[in-house]
C-alpha cells in the first residue's frame, strides 16, 4: 500500500491529488495537439471546482489557467490563452506594512481628525476653509464630551485645535458664541452605542405596531372559544330539558 506521505506533494491542496495527477498524466502526452485538446477539458473541470462566491471577483478563467501551470511545477507545454506566470512569483513574500509609528497628538482625537486638519489647511476658499473648521470643532467636541463626559466649552476646542494644527486653524470665538455654532444636539452628544440602541428600539416598536396582526389572531381564537362554549352551554340546556 501506498501512503500519501510517500507520494510527491501537492502543489495546490484546494484542488486535490487527483487533479494533480491529472495535470502529471498530461505532462506525460506527447502528441501536443493532443495535449491541447485535454487541457482544455481540465480548465473546464477546474472552473466548477471553484467556489461560486469566488466566481465574481476573480477572472477564474486566467485564474485556473495559472493553477494548472504551477501544478505542473511550470513545465507543461501547451497553449495557454495567457501569459505563462512568473515562478519566482510564487513564494513570494508580501510586502510588510508601514505603520505609523507617531501617536497622535491628543489621544482622545485619534490620527483622523489631525488628517481632517492637514485637508482643511489646503483648502484656498477663506468660506469653505471656514464652514470646515467649524464643521471640525464640532466633531472635536463631540469627541471631547464622549471621552470627559463633562461641559467642553468653545475656548478649550479652540486652543486644542490651534495646538493640533501647529497654529494653522482657528475660528473667531465671539462669532462662534453669537451664532451658537458649536452648540450641539442632545443627539449628537449621546455616543455612538446610545444612538444604536434607540434606533433599533424605534424599529422594534414600528414593527410591533405594524405586525398587529397576532393581536387580531389571539383575538379571533379567543372569540372563536367563546362561541364554542356558548354552543354546548346551549346543546347541554336542551339535553336538561329533555
Amino acid at each position: 500500500m501506498e501512503y500519501n506521505t510517500q507520494r510527491q506533494q501537492i502543489l495546490l491542496k484546494e484542488y486535490g491529488r487527483n487533479i494533480q495527477c491529472m495535470v502529471e498524466n498530461l505532462m506525460k502526452i506527447e502528441d501536443r495537439n493532443r495535449r491541447n485538446e485535454q487541457v482544455k477539458g481540465l480548465v473546464e473541470v477546474l472552473k466548477s471546482l471553484i467556489q461560486p462566491g469566488l466566481k465574481e471577483n476573480i477572472d477564474i478563467h486566467h485564474k485556473v489557467w495559472d493553477d494548472i501551470f504551477i501544478m505542473s511545477n511550470f513545465k507543461l507545454d501547451v497553449d495557454s490563452p495567457f501569459e505563462i506566470p512568473d515562478a519566482s512569483i510564487i513564494n513570494k513574500r508580501p510586502q510588510k506594512l508601514q505603520y505609523s509609528q507617531k501617536s497622535p497628538f491628543f489621544r482622545h482625537y485619534g490620527k483622523n481628525v489631525e488628517l481632517l486638519a492637514e485637508q482643511i489647511e489646503k483648502i484656498d476658499s477663506d468660506l469653505e476653509k471656514e464652514n470646515a473648521v467649524i464643521y471640525l470643532s464640532r466633531l472635536m467636541k463631540n469627541f471631547y464630551l464622549q471621552y470627559s463626559k463633562d461641559h467642553a466649552e468653545d475656548y478649550v476646542i479652540r486652543d486644542q485645535l490651534v495646538r493640533l494644527s501647529k497654529g494653522k486653524l482657528t475660528f473667531d470665538l465671539n462669532k462662534v458664541k453669537q451664532e451658537n455654532l458649536l452648540d450641539l444636539s442632545e443627539r449628537e452628544r449621546r455616543p455612538a452605542a446610545a444612538q444604536n440602541s434607540e434606533i433599533n428600539f424605534k424599529r422594534s416598536n414600528n414593527s410591533s405596531t405594524s405586525g398587529g396582526g397576532s393581536n387580531n389572531y389571539r383575538n379571533n381564537g379567543s372569540s372563536s372559544n367563546n362561541n364554542k362554549n356558548q354552543g354546548r352551554s346551549k346543546h347541554f340546556q336542551k339535553r336538561k330539558s329533555v
